[in-house]
């Protein structure tokens, strides 16, 4: 092999795993801060009270077969319901 290409890959080699490290260690730095101080105005995912609330006004509820519209016809609809 050429010593010559030998000396200009180890430093490229050097450099790139110096930037990994450096793009790693940045990036556990950033992850560690913000696990140490979360942001106070945050809203916990998960516990608290329970949110008992209706959010809709309570309305009967019609079924199809109710014997008070037996008689009525859909639209176009032809002949008697069963």
């Amino acid at each position: 092999m050429n010593p010559a290409r030998l000396a200009f890959a180890a430093p490229r080699t050097t450099v790139a795993t110096r930037l990994l490290v450096l793009v790693a260690l940045l990036a556990g730095a950033v992850f560690g801060h913000r696990r140490l101080h979360p942001r106070e105005q945050s809203i916990a995912a998960r516990g608290g009270k329970d949110l008992h609330v209706l959010l809709t006004k309570p309305e009967p509820h019609y079924l199809q077969h109710d014997p008070r519209w037996a008689g009525d016809t859909l639209g176009a609809t032809s002949g008697a319901a069963p």
